[in-house]
């Protein structure tokens, strides 16, 4: 007798040896399988609820605003990319993280919320700088008559809007 070529063969051979119908047999076959598996999940959950694991806890209310805040930030990212750069800024000094799984939820069930905050960061109104502390330089070249490229320096005030130079 072959015992080892397919599962299914091995089922018929036993199931004939044995003389039980094969229906009953896989229906008893599959109870006794969840019946194990039950039992294993309810162990695995009364441990972690012993343990008191951070990662079952529902994220503090700040994790959903910086979420929705980094996605507006980067419109273009996936939630992978998200999750990733949440849990790099927050993961070493709040401890706390993010799955991507969790951000996807969060952004569909928010996605009001993300349209919300880049118009936000978009209509912000420019900082307001002092009088000669921050100045801004351009470079621009544009063609003359004869097509050879004149350099132009641009000299900016920040704070007052003027060309200095």
């Amino acid at each position: 007798m072959m015992l080892f070529i397919t599962s299914a063969i091995v089922t018929a051979c036993f199931v004939g040896l044995i003389r039980i119908p094969c229906q009953l047999w896989m229906f008893r076959r599959r109870r006794f399988i969840g019946q194990k598996k039950a039992v294993r999940d309810k162990r695995h959950t009364s441990q972690k609820s012993r343990v008191g694991d951070r990662r079952t806890q529902p994220k503090p209310p700040w994790v959903l605003k910086e979420v929705i805040h980094l996605q507006a930030m980067y419109p273009r990212k996936g939630c992978r990319a998200i999750s990733h750069v949440f849990n790099r800024l927050y993961e070493h000094d709040k401890h706390i993280t993010v799955s991507k799984s969790w951000v996807y939820e969060k952004l569909r069930q928010h996605r009001y919320a993300v349209t919300l905050e880049r118009r936000r960061i978009h209509n912000k109104p420019a900082k307001n700088w002092p009088k000669n502390q921050l100045w801004q330089i351009d470079l621009t070249q544009i063609p003359d008559v004869n097509g050879d490229p004149i350099r132009i320096l641009g000299c900016i005030d920040t704070g007052t809007r003027t060309c200095v130079g």
